[in-house]
């Protein structure tokens, strides 16, 4: 017998701001949307404006692209059901040895006045 008071609560979801990565598989639609395949295997459709699907649709099936923005997910998988792009980031694909050679560069001058001697034997 079903109790007709019996209240289904919703399942609980959770609203974070988060970046994702991934590859772009489709673009476009009367609603602007992205389909990105993320690095961790997920699909995930991202609403934007126009403008944001446009910069992620020039690298659709060639290269990963970062978006920033508020994703809806489910508590206890955290697995994103709904996603809304704020910002397409400047993200270009590259090695791990290039990637920590610029970052090598870009700390290079604040560690003029380390002594790495005295540092690592102190």
């Amino acid at each position: 017998m079903i109790d007709q008071e019996l209240v289904v609560p919703i399942a609980p979801r959770l609203y974070v701001e988060t970046t994702i990565y991934g590859y772009v598989i489709n673009a476009g639609g009367k609603s602007p949307n992205a389909h990105l395949d993320t690095l961790q295997g997920q699909r995930v459709i991202c609403k934007g404006t126009h403008n944001q699907i446009k910069m992620p649709a020039e690298r659709l099936y060639t290269q990963v692209v970062g978006v920033k923005g508020r994703a809806r997910c489910d508590v206890d998988t955290l697995a994103i059901d709904e996603f809304e792009i704020d910002e397409v980031l400047p993200y270009e694909d590259t090695s791990i040895t290039a990637a920590i050679r610029e970052l090598g560069k870009a700390v290079a001058p604040h560690c003029d006045d380390v002594n790495a001697d005295a540092y690592v034997y102190a």
